[in-house]
């Protein structure tokens, strides 16, 4: 199961959010964003009024055209 996982995220962060080209001055500030981008896809793979179906990439995409969904979903799952 390990490289089913290590794949996923890989794929997710690197290949489709072009993480290894983001660098930073300081280890804190660069596991600060790795924990951000952890963080997001936690979010991603939970959020409710997806189809289980639907891949990560397009759950990102369709919250980042309409942020006020992003926004009443973040503060729906928060309360």
């Amino acid at each position: 199961m390990h490289p089913q996982v290590e794949n996923s995220l890989h794929f997710i962060k690197d290949r489709w959010w072009d993480e290894d080209r983001h660098y930073t001055e300081g280890s804190a500030k660069g596991l600060t964003l790795a924990t951000l981008r952890n963080a997001a896809v936690s979010i991603l793979r939970v959020v409710p009024g997806f189809p289980d179906e639907e891949p990560i990439r397009a759950r990102a995409d369709q919250l980042n055209w309409d942020c006020a969904r992003a926004i009443t979903i973040l503060t729906n799952s928060i309360t």
